[in-house]
């Protein structure tokens, strides 16, 4: 039986495209709080939701115990290894070579 050589693995919860499409917004800043408050566009943008008593998530209106949050996407320029599915890869790969 001839078998073909094993080029790549990939696991994927989700496409990138769907990815995007659920996220709730495109994250551009690496700054989490301007004057005090959340940055808008950044990595604590309250369209993913509060981790303050005060300020109600701008995607559903929840509170702290209301709202699990949401998450908003980041463009990377490369593609990166999840280290959490690096054990699993190696076992599948071992179990076909």
């Amino acid at each position: 039986m001839r078998t073909k050589p094993i080029t790549s693995v990939s696991f994927e919860l989700w496409s990138a495209e769907e990815i995007r499409n659920y996220s709730v917004l495109h994250v551009d800043y690496p700054n989490t709080f301007e004057k005090g408050k959340p940055k808008v566009g950044g990595l604590m943008d309250p369209r993913m939701g509060t981790v303050d008593r005060t300020i109600r998530c701008q995607t559903c209106n929840g509170n702290m115990k209301e709202c699990w949050g949401h998450f908003g996407h980041h463009d990377l320029a490369v593609p990166v290894f999840h280290t959490s599915y690096m054990n699993v890869t190696l076992k599948v790969i071992r179990c076909m070579c």
